[in-house]
């Protein structure tokens, strides 16, 4: 499956190579088709999961675990961790040293220390899961509070999201607004937090493995199949909320594509966010642009 790896890998280079510096209004159109045709070649493969450095450990713990909550458990541990880290560090080491620690955390090191960007996250979420007795039934009532609550509503993905920073993080005073109107349906937070983009992003639109894990995981819990397909239908919980996840790698390289100066990641967000909206496709999509980036 390594081969699976170099073919996206090979596939978002080509692209970006092909389309730096060279994008503009008159050709936009073709930009954004070709764009959607990769993003859902990634999505419905999964095959960025075979990463070479990451995949035994990934696998084995996350994704074949005999313990399907814990696997996702881990999913939800290792998007907060992946902070001013390398992802290949993220989802091996780091992965490792977390399913211990969630296990047994007064005997166990908690992965990356005591590093303010990620150590109150992990601690809450893990907290709330053991509240919960399982994370995926935290993600079940979510799932039906919001349904319940707003129905068919435009919105309903960003109120996730908005929950999903309330209850699982200490994002901290400063974003309690922008929090707010996310929970009320809005979209904030666009080029800031890209961890829970991230997160949104597999756990909304990653087609293969993880729906795979999500839907095993709740299977056999009481409303389980119930909030997943509200989860998975547009009417509901629509895709096209799913904003980019904006790391370094994407405002360095979104503003070459155009042949624009450098920008900070809050322009290049509601940049992407605007050509997003006007073609009806998710802010998301573009990031499988950048995968190849670097690498």
């Amino acid at each position: 499956m390594i081969e699976k790896y170099k073919e996206l890998i090979g596939k978002s280079k080509s692209f970006y190579e092909k389309w730096v510096g060279k994008v503009c209004e008159d050709n936009l159109n073709d930009f954004v088709k070709e764009s959607v045709k990769l993003d859902r070649f990634r999505f419905d493969t999964s095959y960025e999961w075979y990463e070479p450095c990451t995949s035994k450990d990934t696998h084995e713990f996350i994704f074949e675990n005999s313990n399907l909550d814990k696997g996702l458990l881990l999913f939800f541990i290792c998007c907060w961790l992946d902070m001013q880290s390398r992802y290949k560090i993220v989802w091996s080491n780091y992965l490792r040293k977390a399913v211990d620690w969630i296990e047994d955390p007064e005997r166990f090191e908690r992965p990356r220390g005591n590093y303010p960007h990620t150590y109150p996250q992990i601690d809450k979420t893990l907290s709330v899961a053991k509240k919960n007795k399982y994370i995926s039934n935290w993600f079940i009532n979510t799932i039906l509070k919001i349904v319940k609550e707003n129905g068919k509503e435009k919105g309903n993905l960003y109120r996730f999201v908005g929950h999903a920073m309330t209850d699982l993080l200490e994002p901290g005073k400063s974003k309690e607004n922008k929090i707010y109107w996310l929970s009320e349906g809005y979209p904030e937070l666009i080029g800031e937090w890209k961890r829970v983009w991230m997160f949104i992003m597999f756990l909304r639109r990653d087609r293969n493995m993880i729906k795979n894990l999500l839907t095993k995981a709740v299977n056999k819990k009481k409303d389980g199949i119930k909030a997943l397909d509200y989860w998975y239908d547009s009417k509901y919980f629509s895709e096209k909320e799913s904003e980019i996840p904006v790391d370094v790698r994407v405002k360095d390289a979104w503003p070459k594509l155009w042949g624009f100066e450098e920008q900070n990641e809050k322009t290049v967000g509601y940049n992407i966010h605007k050509i997003a909206n006007d073609y009806k496709i998710p802010p998301s999509t573009f990031d499988v642009i950048f995968f190849g980036v670097g690498e």
